[in-house]
């Protein structure tokens, strides 16, 4: 390789990576105003749903939104009249009773550690005098919190305060996103004029599929939060629980976190269920909990959403890791509909158009000696199956 061509490819290299870096600084500089934008972009495609809908009734696009808008507002206004007031209600009697739900609680293992063997030999001694001496600093004044919870209370606190920015910046969510699904099409287009003349149908095609999967996820996390709630507050009204409503909704919020909230929510639950019922009660609450969480993932959500986002549970759980290292609760909150942008991007752009692998089905299977198998096929959908070749027609010679 000439000297020339050498320096000419170690400077671009050169510039590329410091272009990189800058970029990925600015983003993470800006990483809450961009992920602001996107959940402002993700609501007014969620708007998109109701809206469309009415559109298909002959409606302008004006009219739809406004409809949807009103919807919104109604339904708002029901929970405020119906739920709201038994919500806040059920929650203040939690927060009054978690002294003596925890005290009920210690009570409760040292009666069962004392009164098994078994579980005196197994289970490490904890008193009521313990408990007592461990709050005592706190009913002094002079207890270190900070020392005890450690990193649980730093997640609190991120939360807490990613729910006060998110308050605070609440009219600008709104006015953002209605602005932004009041003519979509217009960003649409500053995106596609970007684009080489014969690319622009590609674009297009690739925007529509990143609306569809923003669509999905928005509809599974809504029939998650709602399904999740309902089945849960009715198992626990029907087991005796107090306060099923509040603790119901906290096990559909849950959902909002995939896989670590709905099950971080089975801690409280079966607390507040081992405080102010019983030791049995509390084990049904644990296995319908448990049931319940495998129902809902396996049959009803599969039922209710026949189109899901096709993201292995192991992609979810690290995104959401990486994404709350650099950007916090927004990433956290935010993690599944970017992994699931990346994933369309990546599939379409490089896996079909670069190395073209469009129709083309891979499968790796696991032999008995546990060496993998690589299977290949081509798509078998209707629209690639060939019909079979007819065979051809002789025509038959004319007789002289």
């Amino acid at each position: 390789m000439p000297y020339q061509e050498f320096v000419r490819r170690s400077l671009a290299l050169v510039l590329i990576i410091a272009i990189t870096i800058i970029i990925f600084a600015l983003v993470l500089n800006l990483s809450s105003i961009l992920m602001l934008t996107f959940l402002c972009w993700v609501i007014s495609v969620g708007l998109e749903i109701p809206a469309a809908r009415f559109q298909q009734w002959g409606l302008p696009r004006g009219v739809a939104l406004a409809l949807t808008i009103l919807a919104i507002l109604v339904l708002l206004v029901l929970f405020g009249l119906i739920l709201l007031p038994a919500l806040v209600s059920q929650v203040n009697n939690l927060v009054q009773q978690i002294p003596g739900v925890i005290e009920s609680v210690v009570r409760q293992y040292e009666d069962f550690r004392n009164s098994n063997s078994w579980a005196s030999d197994i289970l490490p001694s904890f008193t009521y005098q313990d408990y007592q001496e461990l709050i005592k600093p706190a009913q002094n004044g002079s207890f270190d919190i900070s020392g005890i919870l450690g990193t649980t209370l730093n997640i609190f606190v991120n939360f807490g305060g990613a729910l006060v920015s998110l308050a605070a910046n609440l009219f600008l969510i709104v006015f953002l996103s209605l602005y932004l699904a009041a003519d979509p099409t217009l960003y649409y287009r500053i995106i596609v004029a970007l684009v080489p003349k014969d690319r622009e149908a590609r674009t297009v095609e690739i925007i529509n599929l990143v609306r569809k999967t923003v669509v999905s996820w928005f509809g599974t996390l809504l029939l998650d939060i709602s399904t999740t709630a309902t089945i849960i507050t009715v198992a626990l009204w029907l087991l005796g629980v107090p306060n099923a409503i509040a603790l119901g909704v906290l096990a559909g919020l849950g959902n909002i976190i995939p896989y670590i909230g709905y099950w971080a929510a089975l801690i409280p639950i079966v607390i507040f269920a081992l405080g102010s019922t019983n030791l049995v009660t509390a084990v049904i609450v644990f296995v319908v909990y448990v049931v319940g969480g495998f129902v809902i993932d396996n049959v009803i959500r599969p039922a209710l959403i026949k189109n899901t986002l096709s993201l292995p549970a192991g992609v979810v759980l690290v995104s959401q890791s990486v994404a709350g290292a650099l950007l916090g609760f927004w990433g956290v909150l935010l993690a599944v509909p970017l992994v699931a942008i990346c994933a369309v991007l990546l599939r379409e752009l490089y896996v079909f158009d670069i190395l073209g692998k469009r129709g083309h089905i891979l499968s790796i299977d696991e032999a008995k000696n546990g060496s993998l198998i690589l299977k290949t096929s081509p798509e078998s959908g209707p629209e690639t199956v060939k019909p079979p070749l007819a065979p051809p027609k002789i025509k038959p010679r004319p007789r002289k």
